[in-house]
Protein backbone atom coordinates (compact mmCIF):
# COMPACT_ATOMS: atom_id res chain seq x y z
CA UNK A 1 0.00 0.00 0.00
CA UNK A 2 1.29 3.18 -1.04
CA UNK A 3 1.29 6.38 1.38
CA UNK A 4 -1.33 8.15 0.06
CA UNK A 5 -3.65 5.20 1.00
CA UNK A 6 -2.09 3.84 4.20
CA UNK A 7 -3.16 8.43 5.03
CA UNK A 8 -6.53 7.58 3.92
CA UNK A 9 -6.80 3.70 5.65
CA UNK A 10 -5.34 5.70 8.78
CA UNK A 11 -7.91 8.85 9.04
CA UNK A 12 -10.63 6.06 8.41
CA UNK A 13 -9.56 4.06 11.18
CA UNK A 14 -8.72 7.07 13.23
CA UNK A 15 -12.31 7.98 13.46
CA UNK A 16 -13.71 4.13 14.21
CA UNK A 17 -10.48 4.42 17.10
CA UNK A 18 -12.50 7.41 18.50
CA UNK A 19 -16.12 5.98 18.57
CA UNK A 20 -14.95 3.32 20.12
CA UNK A 21 -13.03 5.18 22.59
CA UNK A 22 -16.32 6.94 23.82
CA UNK A 23 -18.79 3.71 23.50
CA UNK A 24 -15.91 2.46 25.94
CA UNK A 25 -16.03 4.50 29.41
CA UNK A 26 -14.74 4.33 32.09
CA UNK A 27 -11.48 1.97 31.25
CA UNK A 28 -10.96 -0.86 33.23
CA UNK A 29 -8.92 -0.60 36.45
CA UNK A 30 -6.96 -3.42 35.32
CA UNK A 31 -6.33 -3.49 31.78
CA UNK A 32 -6.11 -0.16 29.25
CA UNK A 33 -7.42 -0.30 26.06
CA UNK A 34 -7.11 2.92 24.33
CA UNK A 35 -5.02 2.53 20.97
CA UNK A 36 -2.79 5.14 19.73
CA UNK A 37 -3.82 7.15 16.52
CA UNK A 38 -3.71 5.03 13.51
CA UNK A 39 -2.06 6.83 11.69
CA UNK A 40 0.53 7.52 14.57
CA UNK A 41 0.85 3.75 14.17
CA UNK A 42 1.68 3.65 10.78
CA UNK A 43 4.32 6.01 10.68
CA UNK A 44 6.48 3.98 13.63
CA UNK A 45 6.24 1.19 11.74
CA UNK A 46 6.98 2.37 8.50
CA UNK A 47 10.30 3.76 10.34
CA UNK A 48 10.78 1.03 12.59
CA UNK A 49 11.12 -1.28 9.94
CA UNK A 50 13.47 1.32 7.80
CA UNK A 51 15.88 1.12 10.75
CA UNK A 52 15.86 -2.50 11.99
CA UNK A 53 14.75 -4.86 9.19
CA UNK A 54 15.03 -2.81 6.16
CA UNK A 55 16.54 -5.82 4.53
CA UNK A 56 13.15 -8.68 5.39
CA UNK A 57 10.31 -8.45 3.75
CA UNK A 58 6.99 -7.10 5.06
CA UNK A 59 5.58 -10.60 4.69
CA UNK A 60 8.11 -12.16 6.25
CA UNK A 61 7.88 -10.04 9.77
CA UNK A 62 6.00 -12.05 12.40
CA UNK A 63 4.11 -9.41 14.61
CA UNK A 64 2.34 -10.06 17.63
CA UNK A 65 -0.27 -7.39 19.74
CA UNK A 66 -0.63 -8.14 22.83
CA UNK A 67 -4.14 -6.65 23.83
CA UNK A 68 -5.35 -6.03 20.03
CA UNK A 69 -8.78 -5.19 21.10
CA UNK A 70 -10.76 -4.92 18.21
CA UNK A 71 -8.05 -5.25 16.14
CA UNK A 72 -7.61 -2.00 14.21
CA UNK A 73 -3.94 -2.41 14.24
CA UNK A 74 -3.74 -5.38 12.92
CA UNK A 75 -6.23 -4.22 9.71
CA UNK A 76 -3.83 -1.27 9.38
CA UNK A 77 -0.68 -4.09 9.11
CA UNK A 78 -2.62 -6.00 6.73
CA UNK A 79 -3.59 -3.62 4.47
CA UNK A 80 0.15 -2.50 4.89
CA UNK A 81 1.53 -6.22 3.94
CA UNK A 82 2.88 -7.02 7.42
CA UNK A 83 1.32 -10.09 9.31
CA UNK A 84 0.14 -9.46 12.79
CA UNK A 85 -1.55 -11.53 14.99
CA UNK A 86 -3.39 -10.36 17.78
CA UNK A 87 -3.64 -11.78 21.73
CA UNK A 88 -7.01 -10.13 23.40
CA UNK A 89 -8.52 -11.32 27.02
CA UNK A 90 -11.68 -9.29 25.85
CA UNK A 91 -14.35 -11.73 24.53
CA UNK A 92 -16.27 -8.68 23.39
CA UNK A 93 -13.72 -6.80 21.03
CA UNK A 94 -12.58 -10.37 19.39
CA UNK A 95 -16.57 -10.39 18.81
CA UNK A 96 -16.47 -6.79 17.32
CA UNK A 97 -13.11 -7.43 15.81
CA UNK A 98 -14.90 -10.56 13.75
CA UNK A 99 -17.53 -8.40 12.02
CA UNK A 100 -15.29 -6.33 10.20
CA UNK A 101 -11.62 -8.23 9.91
CA UNK A 102 -11.01 -8.85 6.23
CA UNK A 103 -7.39 -10.23 6.50
CA UNK A 104 -5.82 -13.61 7.33
CA UNK A 105 -4.58 -12.35 11.02
CA UNK A 106 -4.82 -14.46 13.31
CA UNK A 107 -6.62 -13.03 17.25
CA UNK A 108 -5.95 -15.29 20.32
CA UNK A 109 -8.42 -14.75 22.91
CA UNK A 110 -6.30 -15.26 25.91
CA UNK A 111 -4.42 -13.45 28.49
CA UNK A 112 -1.20 -11.91 27.53
CA UNK A 113 0.78 -12.88 30.72
CA UNK A 114 -0.02 -16.65 30.39
CA UNK A 115 0.26 -16.96 26.66
CA UNK A 116 2.87 -19.73 25.79
CA UNK A 117 3.65 -18.66 22.08
CA UNK A 118 6.16 -15.45 22.18
CA UNK A 119 8.95 -16.92 20.77
CA UNK A 120 6.92 -17.26 17.26
CA UNK A 121 7.16 -14.12 17.00
CA UNK A 122 9.93 -11.34 15.65
CA UNK A 123 7.92 -8.10 16.75
CA UNK A 124 6.05 -7.49 19.83
CA UNK A 125 3.64 -4.53 19.95
CA UNK A 126 2.46 -3.51 23.04
CA UNK A 127 0.23 -0.18 24.56
CA UNK A 128 -0.53 0.04 27.71
CA UNK A 129 -1.69 -3.59 28.30
CA UNK A 130 -1.57 -2.76 31.92
CA UNK A 131 -2.14 0.16 34.06
CA UNK A 132 -1.08 -1.57 37.60
CA UNK A 133 2.82 -1.38 38.08
CA UNK A 134 2.83 -4.94 39.11
CA UNK A 135 1.58 -6.30 36.33
CA UNK A 136 3.36 -4.36 34.48
CA UNK A 137 6.60 -5.49 35.37
CA UNK A 138 5.51 -9.29 35.82
CA UNK A 139 4.67 -8.76 31.69
CA UNK A 140 8.17 -7.60 31.33
CA UNK A 141 9.18 -10.69 33.25
CA UNK A 142 7.31 -12.89 30.96
CA UNK A 143 8.10 -10.99 27.38
CA UNK A 144 12.10 -11.63 28.48
CA UNK A 145 11.32 -15.55 29.40
CA UNK A 146 9.26 -16.30 26.79
CA UNK A 147 10.50 -14.31 23.56
CA UNK A 148 13.74 -15.57 21.35
CA UNK A 149 16.48 -13.89 21.61
CA UNK A 150 16.62 -10.80 18.82
CA UNK A 151 12.85 -10.21 19.61
CA UNK A 152 12.42 -6.80 19.55
CA UNK A 153 9.30 -5.22 21.73
CA UNK A 154 7.78 -2.18 20.85
CA UNK A 155 5.88 -0.23 24.29
CA UNK A 156 4.30 2.98 23.91
CA UNK A 157 3.39 2.77 27.29
CA UNK A 158 5.54 2.91 30.59
CA UNK A 159 9.06 1.64 29.95
CA UNK A 160 9.35 -2.40 30.45
CA UNK A 161 12.40 -3.10 33.24
CA UNK A 162 13.80 -5.92 32.52
CA UNK A 163 17.18 -7.75 32.33
CA UNK A 164 16.64 -10.01 29.37
CA UNK A 165 14.74 -6.96 27.57
CA UNK A 166 17.33 -4.40 26.29
CA UNK A 167 16.28 -0.57 25.32
CA UNK A 168 17.76 0.25 22.40
CA UNK A 169 16.16 2.94 20.72
CA UNK A 170 12.85 5.07 21.24
CA UNK A 171 10.64 6.28 18.46
CA UNK A 172 8.08 8.30 18.17
CA UNK A 173 7.51 8.10 21.78
CA UNK A 174 7.95 4.24 21.58
CA UNK A 175 10.34 2.43 23.42
CA UNK A 176 12.06 -0.01 21.28
CA UNK A 177 13.49 -3.18 23.26
CA UNK A 178 15.71 -6.32 22.05
CA UNK A 179 15.41 -9.50 23.80
CA UNK A 180 18.89 -10.51 24.74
Amino acid sequence: MDNKNEKILGYCLGDMTNIFRERTKPRDKEYGYISTHPLTFINLIREFKKKYLKNKSKDKIKFLECGSGIGLNQLIMAYSGYNMDGIEKKKRNIDIQSKFMCCKCETIHGDILKFKGYDKYDVIYTYMPFIVEKLRLKFAKVLGDRCKSGTYVLSNDFALDNDKLKQIDTIKSTFIYKVI
